[in-house]
């Protein structure tokens, strides 16, 4: 299990370790309740050195220096606008990774990867 040290505002003595599992489950909830999202699909080919579950929920994630860069492969209503949808997404992740973790979110990038007309 990969994990990474948060020692933002905390003491020289303090640290807060988190599993990688942790920020995978954090930016699949964000997106999720996000209007117009119907799911995650799978990321297709690569390989995620840091988070092997996160590739088959859709997410990858890297971290370094205390910043994040994300990927999202998502699942959209038909009837939605997959513009606002994306943006929307994008603030959400970043919004919740910073206040749930304490990591800045460098960059969220959103593939849409399929649409359910039966939403």
């Amino acid at each position: 299990m990969k994990q990474f040290t948060a020692e933002a505002n905390l003491n020289r003595t303090d640290r807060v370790i988190v599993a990688s599992e942790v920020l995978v489950t954090v930016v699949r909830q964000a997106a999720l309740e996000v209007p117009g999202v119907t799911g995650l699909a799978p990321v297709a080919g690569g390989v995620n050195r840091l988070l092997r579950r996160g590739k088959a929920d859709g997410v990858v994630i890297e971290v370094s220096d205390q910043t994040a860069t994300v990927q999202l492969h998502l699942r959209v209503a038909a009837d939605c606008d997959m513009h606002v949808v994306s943006r929307n997404v994008q603030a959400e992740v970043a919004r919740s990774m910073n206040k749930i973790v304490g990591l800045t979110v460098a960059s969220v990038d959103v593939f849409v990867d399929d649409v359910e007309f039966n939403a």
